[in-house]
């Protein structure tokens, strides 16, 4: 069964191939130069990411740069709109589009590159795929988005017509993204990979069924028989969540489910659209934070009442920006489903004798279970901007943060 079907409960018609209008699409990919052979150190490839859009925006030509992360994404915006600056300082034509921005400015984002008034955007995964954006002629990747399917979806948002268009990934120095420059059959051979999804996972269908009823009363018969946990309804009845009458289940608590799985967006006085451990590990007085391409300093902390931080933008050009340091470790608490099978050995190196005996293959465990994360921010590193290297650091004290959640992990023995 299709990962469609399992999740609807009916049988669908697989669509395999795109009727959309597309014209030649070049693909390159971009190693950062070597700056220390030493070292094996490369140049930036946020830098490198933010010099190759720069070339195609002077030319007037529509381009959208995909980042990492949040940090990374206002990074790049904040080069990018330095480099197509004009001399009023007027640097409108490029936007950031993220999480934790206002939903009104990302839709106003969305418009303007419909319209033609934006020329480019860096933005995280948040414009990979759902939301109409126009036409684009080049997709800068700043990194290996780290699956097949990711890739060609960034890649593809740019050509959505019939003209030339390029997409562009620019490595990181990690290992995962050196393999791809020098392995591109395996880009360009490796079908996407395969969703998976479980609809009677307890951990998602009892919060599904609780959002479902607090949009509208569950009704008995197909609806419940298509939950495959009817169940999973009489306990949440219990617990007095939702109550049965009649042929329907309504909601009865007077909470909102959807906090329990997204936390909500903030109100003017929060970081908007900003989950709250997410705010927890970037807020300290001492650093400085990237909003829209300006840099501005934090002033204030409130995060035991979860308001995060009262956020001002400043005049004084600042040449370094910070990035937490966090600590994190799990502890299990129980485990389940455990087996024990033989593990492959990796394959030898080139330099390795001719005619010798492979070694055995070691044994693994692997287990799932319940474990508590622990998270704490510690300190922070002061990176400079443009090369962005290492240029301080500093210490914060902040309360530690932990999650009560399951995990599945691999205990691999010796070899025999």
């Amino acid at each position: 069964m299709s990962w469609p079907a399992a999740l609807i409960g009916e049988a669908v018609e697989e669509i395999t191939e795109s009727g959309a209008p597309t014209g030649d699409k070049v693909f390159v990919c971009y190693n950062p130069p070597v700056v220390n052979p030493e070292l094996g150190i490369r140049a930036p490839y946020l830098g490198e990411a933010a010099k190759l859009a720069l070339r195609f925006l002077k030319q007037k030509i529509a381009t959208i740069v995909f980042a990492q992360s949040r940090l990374a994404t206002e990074v790049l915006l904040t080069a990018i709109k330095s480099g197509v600056a004009d001399k009023t300082g007027d640097s409108g034509i490029v936007r950031g589009y993220r999480g934790g921005y206002l939903p009104t400015r990302r839709r106003a984002v969305e418009q303007g590159l419909r319209e033609g008034e934006v020329l480019g955007v860096v933005s995280t995964n948040a414009l990979e795929l759902g939301v109409d954006i126009g036409h684009l002629d080049v997709a800068v990747l700043a990194g290996y988005p780290g699956a097949i399917a990711s890739l060609w979806q960034q890649a593809g948002r740019a050509g959505r017509r019939t003209g030339q268009s390029a997409a562009v990934l620019v490595a990181t120095s990690a290992p995962l993204d050196q393999f791809m420059m020098t392995h591109p059959e395996y880009l360009f051979g490796t079908p996407p990979e395969h969703a998976r999804v479980n609809p009677n996972n307890p951990f998602i269908l009892v919060n599904h069924l609780k959002c479902a009823a607090f949009e509208l009363p569950i009704a008995r018969g197909r609806a419940v028989r298509r939950a495959r946990r009817p169940e999973v309804l009489v306990g949440t009845r219990r617990r007095g969540v939702l109550h049965h009458a009649g042929r329907h289940w309504h909601w009865a608590s007077e909470t909102y489910p959807a906090d329990h799985i997204v936390a909500p967006h903030g109100h003017h006085r929060q970081l908007p659209g900003d989950r709250h451990d997410r705010a927890r590990r970037e807020a300290n007085e001492a650093s400085s934070d990237h909003r829209r391409g300006r840099l501005g300093q934090r002033v204030r902390d409130d995060l035991s009442a979860r308001r995060s931080i009262s956020w001002r933008a400043s005049r004084t050009r600042f040449r370094s920006f910070t990035s937490a340091r966090t600590r994190r470790r799990s502890r299990t608490s129980s485990a389940s489903r455990s087996t024990t099978s033989p593990m492959r050995s990796a394959p030898r190196a080139s330099g390795s004798c001719s005619g010798s005996a492979e070694a055995p293959p070691a044994p693994y465990l692997a287990e799932q279970g319940e474990v508590l994360v622990a998270e704490k921010v510690v300190g922070f590193k002061k990176i400079k901007m443009g090369t962005l290297e290492n240029v301080g650091s500093g210490e914060v004290e902040l309360p530690q943060q932990e999650m009560q959640t399951t995990a599945a992990w691999i205990t691999v023995g010796p070899r025999p």
